[in-house]
C-alpha cells in the first residue's frame, strides 16, 4: 500500500507546513484567510448535495479543496500565534510611565555578570490605572542583586522600560534576536537591586509548581549523592535535561565525537522511561479487565517524565508518537510509523508552528524517518548467526540509518562531521542507558543514605568511564572534519541525491540514479561558483561583541581580525563569533592581529578606512576628507567627536564605547547632520569594498 493511503496523516500535514511558510515569508493579511475558508467550505457544502455518483466522479476536487483549506488553517493559525498580532501586546502600548508586574516563568540560569530568566507580564499599572497588556521578556538581574527568594513562579514589580532585544547581525553566527522571537520574546531588561521590588508569594499554576519542585528535589538528589561537578552536571542533563551545570568543554567534545544527542533529553530515553513504565503496569495490572488502568498509568508516567524533562519538541515528538503507539496497541490495530510520525508532527505544530524552525525538532523527526527508512535494508544486508556479533551489527546499522537523514542538515547548522560517530554510539547510547536506569534507582533510595550512596558511586564512576571514553575519542586524530560548508541549495541536493539512492535501493530504475548523479554535480556546480565568489570578495565589518572591539578586513579567502588581548584570547569570541564568519565566507588563510595602540588608516583599494582610538593627550579626532568610514573605538572622551568635519564619512561606533557615550554622540551627530551606524543597537557593520 501506498504511504500516503496507509498514512493519511502525511496527506495533512504537507499543506499544513506550506501554510505555516506561507505566513512566514509573504505575512498576508488574516482576512485573506477567512476569505478563503468561508469560500472553500461553501464549496465543500455544495458538492456534498450532489448525487453519489457525481460526487465519486470529482473526488479529486474535494480532495483539492481539502488540501487548500489545510493550507489556510496553517497561515492562519501562525499569524495567530505570532504575540505581536495580538492587540495587548506589550510591544503594541506605550511603555512611558508603566509599572510591570511580571512573574519569573523558569529558574535563574547563570551567566558571567548576571542572572538570566524570563518571566510573563501578569499586571500593569499606570498611575493607579491598570493597563491590559500581554507578552513574555527576557530579564537579567545584577549578580550580586538577587535575593535568595527569587525562584520559579516569582512575582515582581518594577519601572524599568524594557528594550528590544538587540540584533546581532554577526555573518555566519547564531542569531539570538530570531531564536528569542520564534519564542514569542521580543524585549529584555536589565534590573538591579533598587530597580525592581519582590512581591508576595503568587500560588500561580499548581501544576508547574509541582513539576518545579520535583524537578528541584530531582536536582538535590543527584547533587548529594554525586559529589563530582561535571558528573552530576551531566547527571542532571541525562536525566530530566537540566543543562545549567554543564561543563561546556565537555558539551564540545560530546558534539565532536556524534553522540551529543544522548544529553538531549529525546526519544531514547522516552523509550526506556516506556519500557520500565510497562513492566511495572504488567505486575500491577495483571488482569485483561485493567487493561484501561494500565494504559492510563503508562501514559500518565510518560507525559509527566516529558514535562519533568522540559518539554522540548523533541521530547513532545518522542511522547505523542508512543501515545499513539500504545494507544493503538491497546486497541489492537497495527499502526504506521509514518502515520504516526506525521500525526505527532501535525500535533505538535498545531500547538506551535513556530517548531517547524526549531533544529531539534527537525533533527529528532529525521532521525525517526531515517531508521524506519534505512534501517532494516541495512541489516539485511548480512546474516549473522552469532547471537553476540549480531547484536553490535544490529547497533551499528541503528546508529549508521539514523545518520543518513541527519548529516546534511547536521552540516548546514553546526559545519562539522564526527568521523568516529560509529564507534562512540556503540559505547555511549549503552552505558548511557545504564546511567539513566541507576539515577532512577538512586531516586528511588533516596531515603536510604547507605544505598543511595552506594547507587551514587556507581552512577559516578559510570559517568566517568564514559565522559573518558568521549574525551580520548575527541582527542584521536581527524576525530572531527570541521569548517564544512553547505549552502541552503547545497542541502536540497544533497537530500535529493540521498532520497533518489534510497528509491533506487528498494526498486532500481535508471533515471532514479541518473536523478542522483544529477543532484551531486549540482551540488560540486554550486560549490564551484561559492568559491569564484569567495575568491573575490572584499569585505569590511565591525563585530557586535558586547564590550569589546572586533574588527575584521577579507579580501579574497585571506582574511584579518584585529581586536585587544583579552578578545583574542578569548575562546568564546573565536568559536562563537569570528569562527561562524571564516566559515561563511570560505576563509582559507586568516591572521589575529592586536588592535593598535594609536589611530590608524587603513587603504583597501581605493577604500580609506579610519580606526580612531584613544590615545593620551589627543583633544580632537582627525578624520581625513578621503575617509569613506571611521570608526571610533575604546570609549573617546565625548568632546572628541565635536571637531569631526568630515561629513561625508560614516562614523561606527563600535560595542567598546560606552551607552551613556553614545548616546552624547547621536545627539551631536544628529544636529551636526553627520551620519552614523551604532553596531550595539543595529547590529554588526559590514560593508562591501567592492
Amino acid at each position: 500500500m501506498p504511504v500516503w493511503k496507509e498514512a493519511p496523516f502525511v496527506r495533512l500535514i504537507i499543506p499544513f507546513i506550506a501554510g505555516i511558510l506561507l505566513q512566514w515569508y509573504s505575512n498576508p493579511l488574516p482576512v485573506i484567510y477567512w476569505i478563503g475558508l468561508s469560500g472553500i467550505g461553501v464549496l465543500i457544502l455544495s458538492i456534498s448535495r450532489l448525487k453519489p455518483y457525481t460526487l465519486f466522479k470529482y473526488y479529486r476536487l474535494t480532495g483539492l479543496l481539502l488540501q487548500f483549506m489545510l493550507v489556510l488553517l496553517g497561515g492562519l493559525l501562525t499569524w495567530h500565534h505570532d504575540v505581536r498580532n495580538h492587540l495587548s501586546w506589550m510591544g503594541n502600548t506605550s511603555s512611558n510611565g508603566l509599572t510591570y508586574i511580571v512573574r519569573l516563568d523558569e529558574p535563574l540560569t547563570e551567566k558571567r555578570k548576571s542572572w538570566k530568566t524570563t518571566a510573563v507580564i501578569d499586571g500593569v499599572v499606570r498611575q493607579d490605572a491598570s493597563v491590559t497588556m500581554e507578552g513574555t521578556l527576557l530579564i537579567y538581574f545584577k549578580k550580586d542583586s538577587v535575593p535568595g527568594v527569587l525562584r520559579y513562579n516569582s512575582s515582581i514589580a518594577f519601572r524599568k522600560t524594557p528594550v528590544l532585544i538587540p540584533r546581532n547581525d554577526n555573518p555566519g553566527g547564531f542569531d539570538h534576536q530570531q531564536y528569542c522571537a520564534l519564542q514569542g520574546i521580543y524585549y529584555q531588561v536589565y534590573l538591579q537591586q533598587h530597580d525592581y521590588v519582590v512581591l508576595p508569594a503568587n500560588p500561580g499554576n499548581q501544576f508547574g509548581n509541582f513539576l518545579q519542585q520535583t524537578r528541584d528535589k530531582i536536582l538535590e538528589t543527584l547533587r548529594r549523592y554525586i559529589p563530582g561537578q561535571r558528573e552530576s552536571g551531566l547527571a542532571e542533563a541525562l536525566l530530566i535535561g537540566y543543562r545549567n551545570d554543564l561543563d561546556k568543554q565537555l558539551v564540545q567534545q560530546y558534539a565532536n565525537t556524534g553522540v551529543v544527542h544522548i544529553i538531549a533529553i529525546s526519544g531514547l530515553h522516552i523509550a526506556l522511561i516506556y519500557w520500565m513504565l510497562e513492566l511495572a503496569m504488567r505486575a500491577v495490572f495483571k488482569k485483561r479487565r485493567f487493561a484501561v488502568f494500565k494504559l492510563g498509568a503508562i501514559l500518565m508516567g510518560l507525559w509527566l517524565f516529558s514535562f519533568l524533562a522540559g518539554g522540548s519538541p523533541s521530547v513532545l515528538r518522542a511522547a505523542v508518537m508512543f501515545t499513539f503507539i500504545v494507544t493503538g496497541k491497546h486497541l489492537g490495530r497495527r499502526t504506521s510509523v509514518y502515520n504516526s510520525l506525521a500525526a505527532s508532527a501535525f500535533v505538535l505544530l498545531c500547538y506551535n508552528p513556530y517548531w517547524l524552525w526549531d533544529a531539534g525538532f527537525q533533527l529528532s523527526y529525521l532521525a525517526v524517518l531515517s531508521l524506519v527508512l534505512f534501517m532494516s535494508p541495512l541489516y539485511q544486508l548480512l546474516f549473522i548467526k552469532n547471537k553476540l556479533i549480531d547484536a553490535i551489527w544490529k547497533a551499528s546499522t541503528i546508529t549508521t540509518a539514523a545518520q543518513i537523514l541527519t548529516v546534511p542538515l547536521s552540516i548546514y547548522y553546526f559545519h562539522q562531521f564526527p568521523n568516529y560517530f560509529l564507534v562512540t554510539n556503540l559505547l555511549a547510547v549503552p552505558v548511557s542507558s545504564v546511567v539513566v536506569l541507576a539515577e532512577i534507582a538512586l531516586l528511588a533510595a533516596g531515603n536510604l543514605p547507605i544505598l543511595a550512596r552506594l547507587l551514587g558511586l556507581i552512577t559516578e564512576m559510570l559517568i566517568c568511564f564514559l565522559n573518558g571514553f568521549i574525551n580520548h575519542i575527541s582527542r584521536l586524530p581527524f576525530s572531527t572534519v570541521s569548517d564544512l560548508q553547505l549552502s541552503l541549495p547545497q542541502m536540497l541536493f544533497f537530500y535529493l541525491a540521498i532520497l533518489m539512492i534510497a528509491a533506487w535501493l528498494f526498486k532500481p530504475r535508471p533515471g532514479l540514479l541518473f536523478i542522483a548523479i544529477g543532484a551531486f554535480c549540482s551540488m560540486q556546480l554550486l560549490s564551484f561558483s561559492n568559491g569564484v565568489v569567495a575568491a573575490r570578495q572584499a569585505i569590511f565589518i565591525v563585530y557586535n561583541v558586547p564590550g569589546r572591539a572586533v574588527i575584521g578586513i577579507v579580501h579574497g579567502r585571506s582574511g584579518l581580525w584585529m581586536s585587544d588581548r583579552i578578545t583574542v584570547e578569548n575562546d568564546s569570541v573565536t568559536r562563537y563569533t569570528i569562527k561562524p564568519s571564516i566559515n561563511a565566507w570560505q576563509i582559507r588563510n586568516h591572521r589575529f592581529l592586536l588592535l593598535p595602540a594609536l589611530p590608524a588608516s587603513f587603504m583597501t583599494g581605493s577604500q580609506k578606512l579610519v580606526l580612531l582610538l584613544p590615545a593620551p593627550g589627543v583633544t580632537s579626532l582627525q578624520v581625513p576628507d578621503a575617509a569613506r568610514i571611521a570608526v571610533v573605538s575604546g570609549n573617546p572622551d565625548v568632546h572628541l567627536l565635536s571637531s569631526v568635519k568630515n561629513s561625508a564619512c560614516l562614523l561606527i561606533f563600535d560595542s567598546s564605547n560606552t551607552p551613556a557615550t553614545i548616546r552624547r554622540w547621536k545627539t551631536n551627530c544628529q544636529k551636526r547632520n553627520l551620519r552614523y551606524h551604532v553596531v550595539a543597537e543595529k547590529g554588526a557593520f559590514i560593508f562591501n569594498l567592492n
